[in-house]
């Protein structure tokens, strides 16, 4: 055996040298994320791979070192090429960055991975938000009064403040780790659209939509019984969606017919006594304006369909069949509406308070918009069409009439009388059966910009206290385009040091641009008429100073002695 030995250490020798030791049994780690951000209360979990090489078969044992303190991690044995290791956060655990150590260890072996651990503090977490009273649905309507909030998630017992969107919030007994409830309270005239639950924590907030505050909302395939006023369950009628309103709030109207079949009652204005069906300061909208009737008895019994009893408005809705189909009081915006066939009393009958009317249509009817008393008016853009008399303004009224406002194929456009104010500001008044604009009494008339045309009698016939007309046209119709009356004591179509620039022309060739048929009243003295920079049928009369009884056809006419027309 010896001798057999020696001889294979000879061979060897002859071949090179001595044969390589055999490899030692041995394994390396490597950690998949070596990079960590984690919350106090969270937890990780590594996936470890175990690399083995000289045979090496033994278990391997995973475990946390080094910079651990406040990590929780039971050790793992891994038999084959891959393990998982779990790291917990606790309160123990400093915040900021430190450098836990992976160690692997079979028998004497050991190996290691550094980590890179950035921890913060801990932040509540929000899981599901449901509205206890909700039936399923988070929409609230405005008004509702108080719900609860089921709050489900982890961390809440650490929750140092909470807050859902801009209503009123309280913290009820009873919280858990994973479990809270708030009771949250929708008012009257609550901000529409989505509430955020916000959960503070010392590590920061938390937020989830929590529920979303809707109108009061009724609709065709609502209920007034078990209804809930709101988009996903809407109450039948108008009637119970207002009595359910308050201040600040809006009715919605989802498209379909009001009625008396469908529950519906209507306000009344007897002419004595109004009785208002919505609320102070309440907002009614329909979903569309074609789509949305209001649709009244269609008799002279006294209806209205929308009487406000102290501010709040309408838009997006359309009223038909009423003897009046607003009734103003305070207030009130009247946008996108539309009245039809009202049978009497007006489209809109205010007496008092403010009005805006903004885009609106009123056709069918006695009068338009029935403006009296101390009411302050405006009306933007819009139309009134095909009534007795599109707009009627008396008693101490105000007007202002802007926006591109139509008045056509009425009786009479408008009409200004007693003390009545109204200033026209690019608007138009044609195709009326009777005059443009018809103002007399005691009245003052600002027209800048206009147009009066087409209509049966005069463009504008004034017999009122003050006329003022800037930039306007009085064209082709089948009376004089002015027409003065009466005894003014102001007609101002320009002076010297502000030009009137106005059109007159193709109006009547018997009566002229211009019939000045005022009375002279004995003892006022002489009452002057001015014009300047306005042209009467395509000619700019010489500027001179004409008395009464002049007639210069078919430019413009005084019919009554000691009248005087100044033209500068």
């Amino acid at each position: 055996m010896r001798r057999l030995a020696t001889l294979l250490l000879l061979n060897l020798a002859a071949c090179g040298g001595p044969a390589p030791a055999p490899a030692q049994p041995t394994f390396t780690l490597r950690v998949e994320s070596p990079v960590l951000e984690l919350r106090v209360t969270q937890t990780a979990t590594l996936k470890v791979t175990v690399s083995r090489s000289g045979g090496f078969v033994a278990p391997v044992i995973l475990s946390l070192g080094g910079e651990n303190t406040g990590l929780e991690s039971a050790p793992v044995t891994v038999l084959g090429g891959e393990g998982s290791l779990s790291i917990k956060v606790t309160d123990a655990a400093k915040t900021g960055t430190s450098f836990p150590v992976v160690v692997g260890t079979a028998g004497a072996l050991t190996k290691s991975e550094t980590l890179t651990l950035r921890v913060a503090k801990a932040v509540a977490a929000v899981s599901s938000v449901t509205v206890k009273e909700g039936g399923g649905s988070a929409q609230v309507r405005q008004g509702f009064g108080s719900v609860t909030l089921q709050v489900q998630g982890s961390n809440l017992e650490r929750v140092t403040a909470f807050r859902v969107g801009d209503l009123e919030t309280a913290l009820l007994p009873g919280r858990t780790p994973t479990g809270l409830e708030l009771q949250v309270r929708v008012p009257h005239g609550a901000t529409l659209g989505a509430k955020r639950l916000v959960l503070t924590t010392e590590g920061g907030d938390a937020d989830l939509l929590a529920l979303t505050v809707t109108p009061i909302t009724s609709g065709p395939g609502g209920s007034d019984a078990s209804g809930a006023g709101t988009p996903e369950r809407p109450y039948r009628s108008l009637k119970r969606a207002l009595s359910q309103s308050s201040t600040g709030d809006t009715v919605r109207l989802l498209n379909g017919t009001y009625s008396a079949v469908n529950g519906e009652t209507w306000a009344s204005d007897d002419g004595t006594t109004v009785i208002p069906n919505v609320p102070a300061g309440v907002m009614v909208e329909g979903e569309s304006r074609a789509g949305v009737i209001l649709s009244g008895p269609n008799t002279l019994a006294t209806s209205v369909a929308l009487a406000f009893s102290g501010g709040g408005g309408a838009r997006a809705l359309t009223a038909r069949g009423f003897t009046a189909g607003f009734r103003v009081g305070g207030s009130v915006s009247l946008e996108n509406v539309a009245v039809q066939s009202v049978l009497g009393g007006g489209g809109v009958k205010a007496d008092g308070g403010s009005l805006r009317v903004a885009g609106s249509e009123f056709s069918g009817g006695a009068v338009g918009l029935l403006l009296f008393g101390t009411v302050d008016a405006e009306l933007v853009g819009g139309s009134a069409h095909d009534n007795g008399t599109g707009v009627s303004l008396s008693g101490a009224a105000k007007l202002r009439v802007t926006g591109g406002f139509a008045a056509y194929a009425n009786g009479a456009g408008m009409q200004v009388s007693g003390q009545a104010e109204a200033a026209l500001e690019g608007s138009q008044f044609h195709s009326n059966r009777a005059t443009g604009v018809l103002a007399n009494g005691d009245s003052v008339l600002r027209v800048s910009g206009c147009e009066f045309y087409a209509n049966a009698t005069s463009g504008l016939e004034f017999g009122g206290r003050s006329l003022t007309l800037r930039g306007s046209t009085l064209r082709d119709n089948r009376g004089a385009g002015l027409t003065v009356s009466r005894s003014p004591t102001k007609v101002d179509l320009g002076t010297f040091t502000d030009p009137g620039n106005n059109d007159l022309r193709g109006n009547s060739a018997a009566l002229g641009q211009i019939s000045d048929i005022r009375l002279y009243v004995s003892g006022l003295g002489q009452v002057v008429f001015t014009l300047s920079a306005t042209r009467l049928n395509g000619v700019t009369p010489r500027p001179d100073i004409y008395t009464g009884q002049y007639s210069n056809l078919p430019y413009f006419s005084i019919a009554v002695p000691n009248v005087t027309v100044q033209i500068f």
